[in-house]
């Protein structure tokens, strides 16, 4: 399924930039400790960290507010209704942690942004918006439609989970299927357990991306995740 969306109306240039180790460009505040590497390591001793690293709770905060201040100074101003969303002018830029989305009404005016941002921090430019957070993007410029889709998301959850083969239906749910909890007494390996829920997760990122048909089949499935059976 491909769903339309976005900046029809205006057929603004949508370009992508990736900022490399994006944690690393700020101090942190609290005191941390981490241990040497294996390498490295010289007696019983540890090291003061003073870069947020991955996998540090702080990181992404210090990173945003690392970004939100640059995004002030060149001036970009935080869009009320979204935290993850700057504007300025007729430009916006969309953040995903360091994926960043720019949104502009020329080609142009997105690489002086691109400049901008490259005083500060170190990128890969990947060029027009065509593949973000998995979702694929198709546009129309002659009719200004942008269609957005999961399937190469989709296939591999199918074949993950042995569905490649079936028969495609028409509905996400049979409208007269009962889907009942598990007899009094049962309970779910743990192994079963973490396949079902990993299968929920996937499904509902597919539903919020570009799939909102499969919204109650999601809810349904949902209700199990504590101790599904085989049949769910």
């Amino acid at each position: 399924m491909e769903q339309t969306n976005n900046n029809k109306q205006t057929n603004y240039e949508i370009e992508q930039i990736d900022v490399k180790t994006a944690f690393l460009y700020r101090l942190i505040k609290d005191i941390v400790y981490v241990e040497q590497p294996h390498e490295f390591a010289e007696g019983d001793d540890v090291c003061l960290l003073n870069r947020a690293l991955y996998g540090l709770k702080q990181s992404p905060r210090t990173w945003y507010e690392t970004l939100t201040a640059y995004f002030e100074k060149i001036g970009f101003k935080l869009l009320d209704a979204d935290i993850s969303v700057f504007i300025r002018g007729n430009v916006f830029i969309a953040v995903y942690v360091n994926d960043l989305l720019i949104v502009g009404p020329s080609k142009k005016e997105i690489s002086n942004i691109k400049a901008q941002l490259s005083k500060r921090f170190e990128m890969s430019d990947l060029g027009p918006y065509a593949y973000y957070l998995g979702i694929t993007v198709r546009r129309d410029r002659v009719n200004r439609k942008i269609y957005l889709g999961q399937q190469a998301y989709i296939k591999k959850f199918l074949r993950d989970h042995n569905m490649w083969e079936q028969k495609v239906k028409t509905m996400p749910i049979d409208s007269s299927a009962k889907i009942e909890p598990a007899e009094e007494g049962y309970i779910a390996l743990d192994e079963l357990r973490k396949k079902y829920q990993s299968a929920v997760g996937l499904l509902m990122y597919a539903m919020l991306g570009t799939r909102p048909d499969i919204a109650y089949l999601v809810s349904v499935v949902s209700r199990f995740c504590a101790n599904p059976t085989e049949a769910h």
